[in-house]
């Protein structure tokens, strides 16, 4: 995983200074590469991705200030 982060990386090298933005840069990474195998499960196989994503609902309208 981590030479496929570095691939990914300019230089090879993190453009994040300090641990907590190390930190939310490599979960960002993990975050993408998971959504990317999801949606090429859900296109190869026709699978529904609701067990991992959940059903989505918009939200109400917000309602009117009239005064």
């Amino acid at each position: 995983m981590h030479h496929h982060l570095k691939q990914r990386m300019w230089n090879g090298r993190a453009r994040t200074i300090g641990l907590q933005r190390q930190t939310i840069n490599h979960h960002a990474y993990q975050t993408r590469t998971t959504l990317t195998a999801l949606l090429a499960h859900h296109y190869r196989t026709g699978n529904h991705l609701t067990p991992w994503l959940g059903h989505w609902h918009p939200p109400n309208p917000p309602s009117s200030l009239a005064a």
